[in-house]
């Protein structure tokens, strides 16, 4: 679902590319860009103290041959037989990890687990039963690499695609006891990470689930018992009730984590009071931004609305977009649409700007845009990773 404001903040506009709107700074050509309060020395430090990074997502699934959301699973963390490269997820990890260190490509990087990869078993009905021991100690495991990499992570942990990840069924209507018992999960799993002195010093926040008011509506309107196809029905009976109890259980069980929902963009619609969804289910806000032209007055008008944002906030993903709002994010295609917009001139402006309205991070979408393997498994940053690069070495 995509809605005024939300995911494509100016899929509307014209993609005439305004040069001048690319200068780095701050300073002068609308009110909309003036800096905005700087985020609190605490708080940068809880992002790990860099100002741009990645939505890293997951160690290259073309490389290990584990896809989306299988890369903790026991049959594939440490599995290096998949593809040609023999490379397991363990190995690329580590290696994509102190690469990204060693080039100053930013000490905060999103990362998906999604956590039904962990889980020992689903029922139909009742849905999680258990942790797996190997997947939950593949993920301590992880984390020591990441922690050894000097990176801090936004971890999400519920997350989806087309073959794997979150069970929308347990938010049906007809199956109270799967959303009770994903409930059930979080709680744990927090808890887990809590006692780990070094899962919880990687950890600078957590994303409960991945845009939840876009992907929970986009799922139920074809199978919820509640609200048939109404989206912000389904937002207001099923979505942040549920939101609710994901924060208060996580919460709960673990107070010192910084908890979040991420934001398709929604959240800073000026002509709605979607900001309002998020109160009592985030502690900052991680925001979604995708474009053809962001330098356009629309965008900056949207942009400008974060002023009224009462929690700190940073950019989990940013990106552009192509006519027919097609995403656009890999390493050897920076085109986004040819040949007058691009993701290299749309993400270099996300970098140069966002700190005007105040974001307290920018992370590139996503790892595939700024950096690629090689053959030989070395690693390369693309034009993209280079402006990252060069955006904290500016900041």
């Amino acid at each position: 679902m995509v809605r005024p404001g939300g995911r494509a903040l100016a899929a509307g506009m014209g993609i005439a590319f305004a040069a001048a709107a690319l200068v780095a700074g701050c300073g002068g050509t609308s009110h909309a860009q003036r800096r905005a309060p700087a985020p609190p020395a605490a708080l940068r430090s809880t992002f790990g103290d860099s100002y741009a990074g990645t939505d890293y997502e997951q160690p290259s699934g073309s490389v290990t041959g584990c896809d989306y959301y299988t890369w903790l699973e026991p049959s594939c963390y440490t599995n290096t037989s998949l593809t040609s490269y023999h490379a397991s997820p363990q190995q690329q990890l580590a290696r994509e990890m102190n690469w990204i260190t060693a080039n100053r490509m930013g000490t905060f990087q999103r990362v998906f687990i999604s956590l039904d990869e962990l889980f020992s078993c689903f029922d139909a009905t009742t849905g999680f039963c258990g942790y797996n021991s190997q997947a939950l100690a593949n993920l301590d495991d992880a984390l020591s690499i990441i922690a050894a990499s000097h990176q801090k992570v936004d971890l999400v942990l519920l997350a989806q695609d087309n073959a794997a990840g979150f069970h929308f069924a347990s938010l049906d209507g007809y199956h109270p006891q799967m959303e009770q018992n994903y409930v059930t999960a979080v709680k744990q799993f927090v808890e887990h990470v809590a006692a780990n002195a070094t899962d919880s010093s990687v950890i600078s926040v957590m994303d409960l689930q991945n845009e939840a008011f876009h992907q929970v509506a986009s799922h139920l309107r074809a199978m919820t018992n509640v609200c048939g196809a109404n989206p912000y029905c389904i937002d207001a009976k099923i979505t942040h009730p549920w939101l609710v109890k994901l924060y208060t259980a996580a919460h709960a069980a673990a107070p010192q984590f910084n908890y979040t929902v991420s934001s398709d963009g929604d959240i800073l619609d000026p002509r709605s009071d979607d900001h309002t969804w998020y109160a009592g289910i985030a502690d900052v806000y991680d925001i979604h931004l995708y474009d053809r032209a962001p330098w356009s007055s629309q965008t900056r008008a949207s942009l400008a609305a974060a002023k009224n944002l009462a929690k700190p906030w940073f950019v989990g993903e940013a990106g552009c977009i192509r006519n027919g709002s097609t995403l656009c994010s890999y390493a050897g295609n920076v085109n986004c649409t040819t040949p007058t917009a691009c993701a290299l001139s749309v993400d270099t402006w996300w970098l140069a700007h966002l700190h005007c309205y105040g974001a307290s991070a920018v992370l590139v979408q996503n790892a595939a845009t700024s950096f690629f393997s090689l053959p030989s498994l070395s690693l390369r940053a693309s034009l993209v990773g280079r402006k990252v690069i060069q955006a904290n070495a500016a900041h």
